[in-house]
């Protein structure tokens, strides 16, 4: 779902799209949104901050974020 909505964006704004990755990748158990889930978890803490595997140089005026 989220691909596809950032595809359609870059589209209709000819911009980039960057894939952020995880450095430790969700399980599909992680992803499990029906049950008390590690991914819900983390929506909820405000300090939640999942360090991410790629470099992501952000040097443009404005961004989307999903």
């Amino acid at each position: 779902t989220t691909k596809s909505i950032a595809e359609r964006i870059a589209k209709e704004s000819n911009s980039d799209i960057i894939e952020i990755i995880p450095a430790e990748e969700y399980t599909t158990e992680d992803l499990n949104y029906n049950t008390d889930c590690h991914a819900n978890d983390e929506q909820q803490d405000n300090n939640a901050r999942p360090e991410i595997k790629n470099e992501i140089n952000i040097n443009y005026e404005a961004f989307f974020l999903r």
